[in-house]
């Protein structure tokens, strides 16, 4: 747990916006330690709002959305049912 501390306050003192921003973007719960470090290396507000604010919103968001879409996606499903219809198939 030291060694990821000591990680984040490197990231945060040396990459700052675009390093919170990759905190926020991907679903993680090293954002709330990127949170804290920022708090305590007194980083700006807006610096630190506006990369939330983009790596959630709009980062993260679009990424989930993809999965979603591509997850669900119909024409997929029946591509994968089909395909592990003829694995189990075969192996018998």
């Amino acid at each position: 747990m030291e060694r990821v501390k000591v990680r984040m306050e490197d990231m945060v003192e040396k990459v700052g916006f675009w390093g919170i921003l990759a905190c926020a973007s991907i679903p993680n719960p090293l954002f709330d330690l990127a949170g804290i470090t920022c708090g305590h290396f007194l980083v700006p507000f807006t610096t630190f709002f506006g990369a939330t604010v983009i790596g959630k919103a709009i980062v993260k968001a679009h990424l989930q959305m993809t999965f979603v879409i591509l997850t669900f996606n119909e024409d997929l499903l029946e591509k994968y049912n089909n395909r592990t219809i003829v694995i189990v198939l075969c192996s018998v």
